[in-house]
Parts: structure tokens; sequence; C-alpha cells
């Protein structure tokens, strides 16, 4: 079995993962990793650890194989859908999970990965601590999550549900992949990540569901529902007032009585 856990960046996609590897009894001393870390270190795969940074058709073919002899296997990815890559998608053994966060979300926290991983703001989304800078990136991505949707390839998970009900999002991903653990075993593997959880460990940093409607500035959320509009319909999030937003309002209000 191989496992791709894709989705949107910073949409708790590393956590997906990490439960998928739980269920499928995965941790990183399976001989499957250090087999991994060796086609990382010649060259003949692209990444780091669990995560594959790009996947061509003969990249493709050398995961499937060593899934077949080593296997199971889960490798984190962030990529689009390509004809290829929906192609691989229909082998035997096969699977794709895909998470998607709001983008306003998205954004803050892309904000402060730039702050907590300095190393890493080579690349675009974590480049700037400017969100008009960072703005098209998160338009990127949001994009990239309504198109997976539309090809209706793979098991798909939204953030919110994650973070609010992870043993009913635990069981659907079982049924997606065939195991047949407990609702007992199930618990466990959220208690015991729970237990290890701490801020910025895992890139799972502050795990708060709609930071926008307390963190965004006025002018910062009217400027994303704008720019963001299509997206965030698309995908069925709400275009509203953050509370700093309705209590600008409030005081103006007040003041003109």
């Amino acid at each position: 079995m191989l496992v791709l856990s894709n989705g949107s960046p910073k949409s708790a996609t590393t956590l997906y993962n990490s439960y998928t590897c739980a269920l499928l009894g995965l941790d990183e001393s399976a001989t499957v990793y250090q087999s991994l870390s060796v086609l990382f270190a010649n060259g003949r795969l692209t990444g780091q650890k669990n995560f594959v940074k790009t996947l061509d058709k003969p990249s493709m073919e050398i995961l499937y194989q060593l899934s077949l002899t080593q296997g199971p296997l889960v490798v984190k990815v962030h990529l689009p859908p390509s004809a290829d890559l929906l192609d691989f998608l229909k082998k035997p053994g096969v699977f794709m999970t895909y998470g998607s966060r709001d983008p306003r979300d998205m954004l803050l926290s892309a904000i402060d990965h730039h702050h907590r991983f300095p190393d890493e703001r080579d690349t675009h989304l974590f480049g700037s601590s400017d969100f008009r800078k960072i703005l098209p990136y998160v338009k990127k991505w949001s994009k990239i999550a309504m198109k997976w949707r539309g090809t209706g390839v793979g098991h798909y998970f939204a953030y919110t549900d994650l973070l609010t009900d992870p043993e009913n999002e635990l069981r659907r991903l079982q049924t997606f992949l065939g195991t047949r653990l407990s609702d007992r075993s199930i618990s466990e593997i959220i208690s015991d990540e729970h237990a290890k959880r701490a801020p910025g460990e895992q890139r799972f940093n502050k795990g708060k569901l709609s930071r926008y409607r307390d963190e965004m500035p006025r002018e910062m959320l009217n400027f994303c529902n704008r720019f963001l509009y299509h997206e965030l319909k698309g995908q069925g999030y709400p275009i509203e007032q953050s509370a700093r937003v309705r209590l600008d309002i409030l005081l103006q209000k007040i003041k003109r009585l």
C-alpha cells in the first residue's frame, strides 16, 4: 500500500499523515523509511524524511515499487492534479488523501511559519510576513484544492473537521484505507498524538479554528475577502466580519449617537 498524504500547505496535512501512519502501524523506524532516506540521499527522489517534494513518472514508479517490496508506505506531498498523477492513482494499492483549510487561516499560519522557521523563508508561501505578498500563493493553493475536489479522486478532509471531531475523521479514513482498528484503538491514537503535541512540533502550531475572525485587522480581512472571494465561495467558507471589525462598527455607531 502507498498513501500520498496530499493537501494545501498549513492545512494539518502533517498531523493527518501522522494519523494515517498510526492506523497502518508505521513509524519512522520502519525499514521502508530507511530505504526512502537512501533514495533521497542518492538523488533518486527529491525530498526529506517522509516528504516527497516532486513526483514525475519515474519517481512515482520508484515509490510504487518500494511500497510493494517494503510497504506499506505513507509519504507527505503538496501536489496539484496532473494527468500522470491521476493515472498513477488508478494503480492498485495507491491511495491519496487531501486536506484543505480556510485560506484566511492558511495565510495567518503561513506568517507564523515564516517567523518560526527562518530556514524555510526561501519558499514562496513562507517568504514574507507581508500578507499581500503571500496572498497570491494562498489563492493558488485554494484553487488547487478546488481542482482536486473536482476530479473526485481521493479522500478529502477539512482542517475544521479534523480538529473538532478527530475520532470521526479517523473512522472515515479507516473506511477509505480498509483498516480495521477498534474505536478504542482510534481513541488511543488520538490521545497519544495529543500528549506529544507542542507548538511548532511536527509543524503543528496553534491548532486554532477560524483564527481570522479574531486576529485579522479590518483592512486585512476586507482585502482578503475581496482577493479570495471566489475561492472562499467555491469551498463554502463564510465571508464575514471579524470580531475587530464588528467592534469598530459598533464604536462608530456609538460615536454617532
